[in-house]
């Protein structure tokens, strides 16, 4: 069995924490985060710095993990390109990604926040050693 390197656990540590804190605030706070998104799409300013600002996340996540193994780290390394795959999206085809939103954004809150809290956990429970 390879070993993993530090790294992936710092990163699933960060990106576990991330998500399951998100999951529970975009879950408590529903109507709120659904504003948020329409205020986020109004704002062409608003969603070129935040754009940008993700394609530097993604960018540094796939550099530093681009790990194409059928092991744990994969969903890392997914994620990863998720990101910077969205983020290249928005600044390339911001109309496009609006209109996403406004389709999907009405019921699909509570299910983007429970997947997020479900690769999260996934990700804390490998970084911690839970199971093993």
């Amino acid at each position: 069995m390879i070993p993993t390197p530090l790294h992936s656990f710092l990163i699933e540590q960060v990106l576990g924490l991330y998500l399951i804190i998100m999951a529970i605030v975009m879950i408590a706070r529903a109507d709120y985060y659904r504003n948020v998104l329409k205020d986020l799409t109004a704002n062409r300013a608003l969603v070129m710095v935040s754009a940008s600002l993700t394609l530097v996340l993604g960018l540094i996540m796939v550099v530093i993990h681009n790990i194409w193994e059928v092991r744990f780290g994969l969903i890392i390394t997914l994620v990863a390109w998720l990101i910077l795959i969205k983020a290249v999206l928005w600044l390339a085809v911001p109309e496009f990604m609006a209109n996403l939103i406004k389709r999907f954004s009405i019921g699909s809150l509570y299910v983007t926040a429970a997947i997020a809290g479900i690769i999260g956990i996934l990700l804390l429970t490998h970084a911690y050693h839970v199971f093993g």
